[in-house]
């Protein structure tokens, strides 16, 4: 079905309210839940309209309601059976109710529901609680940094992002100005730039442009609880009601939808890379003095054990006194290094970075080398870029 086949809809406003969902798709699915709250925002559609147009794409000619009493007695019916709907979502998508030549099969679901809600009453409420708190899914309006670079024209992405088509003699190089950038088809560079989504020519809808896929599901929180509690209920099974099983089998399919919720939030490795990136060099001049405090202990130690000769020996030559201070406590200053090393590995540990073979420039007085940490920082900035990115894109592609 396209929206310019509808009656009354020319190719202009179906190219508004094509604009106004994004694409022709989701426009079509909005009015087929009777989301008419939503299709009333487009300019020059009132209420009344988007929902004559919600009852053409479920399918209704009008044809029942040919009389302005006919209207009146329909409207005092359907506002009858709304009071009665737990969800706003309900009443609305009830908007959409006609009346129809047999309606057997809407009295065997309605008596289905009544026997239930006799036989498992304690179930019944808890259900309703549920299905009081679905309702339609939003996706975002907001426009998106990342630029899509396609030689295929993607007009539909263009309300969401901004879209390039790659000119003659251009390469992935002259796109490098971006900071997100999803290149499709052929053409894109071996190792892409952070920030960069490399994908086919056919690439799957929610892969485009990640962040929104991720977003429609945070926005969307209330309805998936729902749905994930309706998953839940599903696990207790149908108990021979008919009811409980067109409510089962509508979720069915989405028995993941919990994991995928939990994984939005869990950060998992990356936020350890954040976090050790973040306190690097805390950490690196905290062993640099856990080091200097064990080797100035150990000396200190060294001192009270000298002799008096030893002594006299210290106070006419200094440098010569320290040289048998270290010589004396260089063991206590290898340990004490590798302590720090063993350390350092530990909290490197989940961030896919190993710790080099050595982090001091200097053994005494101990100091770091900062050549060596700004390495492991550089290293940890790559893993942590390179595990964003395939983390959103793991994510868009499950949450798809």
């Amino acid at each position: 079905m396209v929206l310019s086949a509808l009656p009354g809809v020319g190719e202009r406003l179906a190219k508004k309210i094509t604009a106004h969902f994004g694409d022709e798709q989701e426009a079509l699915a909005s009015l087929r839940c009777g989301d008419i709250a939503r299709v009333a925002e487009i300019d020059g559609v009132s209420p009344k309209r988007a929902l004559s147009l919600a009852r053409l794409v479920a399918g209704d000619s009008g044809s029942f309601l040919a009389t302005k009493e006919a209207e009146r007695l329909h409207k005092n019916i359907l506002t009858h059976i709304q009071s009665y709907a737990s969800a706003s979502a309900t009443r609305q998508r009830m908007q959409l109710l006609m009346p129809v030549q047999d309606p057997t099969a809407r009295r065997e679901k309605s008596q289905a529901a009544i026997n239930f809600a006799k036989a498992c009453p304690e179930r019944m409420i808890q259900l309703t609680a549920i299905l009081k708190t679905l309702g339609q899914t939003r996706h975002s309006t907001e426009r998106y940094e990342r630029v899509v670079v396609s030689k295929a024209p993607m007009e539909h992405l263009k309300k969401w992002c901004r879209v390039l088509q790659p000119g003659s003699g251009e390469t992935w190089k002259d796109y490098t100005v971006f900071k997100l950038v999803t290149w499709i088809g052929a053409g894109a560079p071996a190792n892409p730039p952070k920030g960069w989504v490399v994908l086919g020519a056919n690439p799957s809808p929610e892969m485009v442009v990640p962040e929104r896929t991720i977003d429609w599901f945070r926005n969307n929180q209330r309805p998936l609880s729902a749905l994930v509690a309706l998953v839940g209920d599903a696990q207790k099974g149908d108990e021979n009601q008919s009811f409980l099983s067109d409510i089962h089998t509508a979720v069915a399919g989405l028995e993941r939808l919990p994991e995928w919720l939990n994984s939005i939030d869990e950060q998992g490795d990356l936020e350890t890379i954040a976090d050790v990136k973040d306190r690097l060099w805390k950490i690196a001049k905290g062993l640099e003095a856990t080091v200097n405090d064990e080797v100035a202990e150990a000396m200190n130690n060294a001192k009270m054990n000298l002799s008096g000769s030893e002594l006299l020996e210290a106070l006419s030559d200094g440098a010569a006194f320290q040289r048998k201070l270290k010589q004396a406590t260089s063991d206590v200053i290898t340990d004490a290094m590798e302590a720090a090393k063993q350390r350092l590995a530990v909290e490197l540990e989940g961030t896919g970075v190993r710790v080099p073979y050595s982090i001091f420039a200097k053994d005494w007085p101990a100091k770091v080398d900062r050549k060596v940490i700004d390495e492991l920082d550089n290293a940890l900035g790559v893993n942590l870029a390179s595990g964003e990115t395939e983390r959103m894109l793991t994510l868009a592609k499950n949450l798809g």
